[in-house]
């Protein structure tokens, strides 16, 4: 694989990704739960296929899906809501912390990660709605 090809896969793996994130929140609050699932099944799908495609060339493609992070967002909830639909769900019986998320993508950022391609890291607390 040229290298070109390579940063050409690497722009749309990127962009995939930035959109998909972009479009989460939406899809979520309005309940469009086929459109969220579509898109994250997507995402997880295209991580697969292109962590193989790209393994021999040393880049490695990893996604993590994480559920339930204390994050700003959350401030847009009410305790009543936040109870009943988020942690009432968590089968860990609480949220994620940011720094939690952090640390995982670090090392999937690290040279600690050399091994994993094509992997779907989970940090939900146990629930996984993919």
């Amino acid at each position: 694989m040229n290298y070109r090809t390579l940063q050409s896969k690497a722009s749309l793996a990127a962009g995939l990704f930035a959109a998909f994130a972009l479009a989460t929140p939406s899809a979520a609050q309005t309940g469009d739960a086929a459109a969220y699932s579509a898109a994250k099944a997507g995402a997880i799908g295209f991580t697969k296929a292109l962590g193989k495609e790209l393994a021999q060339s040393g880049v490695i493609v990893n996604c993590v899906t994480p559920s339930g992070i204390e994050t700003e967002l959350l401030g847009d909830v009410t305790p009543e809501y936040l109870d009943k639909s988020v942690l009432s769900k968590m089968p860990i019986g609480r949220l994620g912390q940011p720094e939690e998320a952090a640390a995982m993508i670090a090392w999937l950022a690290s040279q600690d990660c050399s091994f994993s391609t094509g992997a779907v890291f989970d940090l939900s607390g146990g629930r996984a709605v993919y």
